[in-house]
């Protein structure tokens, strides 16, 4: 009877899917501080002194491209395509790439700070600091909009001729309506030391994530839905500090990372759920390629990735990239369980992983991993919090090879 069950269990159509974060280690010492994406397989990585790496597979692999070039951080990196890019240390001159990141060309821009970059189109541009400077020519030349800022760290335009700009140690939000050729100062009245993000999902809503809040070590969130004109804080109920990225798909779902944790809200911002966490090292930046494929660049000892491709609910991590002789799925630890328990499983060679929970009757219940992975030893952690206590089976596929174990939810 048994070996019916197993056989038969597989063929249950899925119910729900739990989406998952994998993690890769390409062997790299120094910090990936911002990464930016032209597309879903190829992108830059910006590090200290600053040093570029480049990946085609989708954040899997880097390669070394250039660098170290001086001393500083990379605060700001913007791409327009595989060979016109941008990078900001903090410092007056404002660099630019045209063959890919090998070599970089510098202009000194009169501004005390560049921080960041962005651009409506691939002709027309801005470099924002201590100043806004704009650029109409795909970043030949650059004339300067106003000096009369404080400084600013991140900016977004909505349209052709609407954009918003955040920045530090005022509460500072500036509004241009006429494609940055002017810019009005909007108030607020959050309290907040510094505002390192913005991100509008649509002409009236949008949201800023703050450094820290009034003088006190945690974060801030703010959210607008009248086009800048108001601002009201959202997750109070948080404790953390540095949000460092935001990202919303749409008006209701939204992420934004912490130095060590990510948080996903799906009802605009009301309510916000820890979606990934660790008690070492330090998550850096975040990037999404529609609505569901995101990478999270870190750093603990050497640089790691974080990559989700249906939205990141669950954590894959790549526990040792030496090459095991076999395939093999590991009983799960704890067992029995309450709430979650850990699955491992080594693969020989690369391929497209599939590892499901199915309950007793052959339903299939979770699907955690649903991926590409390359050769090595990988551990993923399973909740079972929305399930009854009972019998569960996990199968891993992958090529012609497949096993099964058999776990117990005890509540």
């Amino acid at each position: 009877m048994k070996k019916i069950l197993i056989i038969t269990l597989f063929f249950v159509t899925c119910n729900f899917v739990h989406a998952q974060w994998i993690q890769y280690n390409p062997g790299i010492a120094s910090s990936f501080d911002k990464i930016y994406f032209i597309n879903n397989q190829t992108g830059f990585a910006g590090s200290a002194f600053p040093t570029f790496h480049k990946t085609t597979n989708g954040g899997i692999n880097w390669v070394q491209i250039s660098g170290p070039l001086f001393d500083g951080y990379v605060l700001g990196l913007y791409f327009l395509d595989e060979t016109t890019g941008f990078f900001a240390t903090g410092l007056s001159r404002i660099a630019r790439t045209t063959n890919g990141g090998y070599n970089w060309q510098y202009l000194e821009s009169g501004a005390m700070e560049i921080c960041n970059y962005t651009f409506i189109n691939s002709n027309t541009g801005f470099a924002i600091g201590s100043a806004i400077y704009k650029t109409t020519n795909h970043g030949d030349n650059w004339m300067l909009i106003t000096d009369s800022v404080y400084t600013l760290y991140d900016a977004m335009f909505v349209n052709q001729l609407t954009g918003y700009a955040c920045g530090g140690y005022s509460n500072l939000i500036e509004k241009t309506t006429d494609g940055g050729n002017s810019w009005k100062r909007i108030a607020t009245n959050l309290d907040s030391t510094g505002f390192a993000r913005i991100f509008f999902v649509n002409a009236n809503t949008g949201f800023l994530s703050g450094i820290k809040y009034n003088n006190q070590n945690r974060g801030a969130l703010a959210k607008t839905s009248d086009a800048g004109l108001s601002w009201q804080r959202i997750g109070t109920d948080i404790v953390d500090y540095n949000y460092l990225s935001i990202h919303f798909s749409n008006a209701n779902i939204g992420y934004f990372t912490s130095e060590q944790k990510i948080y996903k809200t799906t009802n605009g911002g009301t309510n916000f759920n820890v979606i990934y966490s660790r008690e070492n090292g330090v998550l850096n930046d975040m990037k999404f390629f529609g609505a569901d494929t995101a990478i999270v660049s870190g750093y603990y000892q050497n640089a790691f990735i974080l990559k989700t491709t249906n939205g990141g609910n669950v954590f894959i991590e790549q526990t040792s990239t030496n090459i095991p002789k076999n395939f093999s799925l590991n009983q799960n630890y704890p067992n029995p369980f309450n709430p979650s328990t850990t699955i491992s499983f080594q693969l020989p060679i690369a391929g497209f992983i599939s590892l499901k929970v199915f309950d007793i009757n052959g339903r299939e219940v979770s699907q955690l991993v649903k991926e590409n992975l390359n050769e090595g030893e990988y551990k993923i952690n399973f909740n079972g919090a929305a399930l009854p206590s009972g019998v569960y089976y996990y199968k891993l596929t992958v090529d012609n090879f497949s096993e099964v174990k058999k776990m117990v939810l005890v509540k």
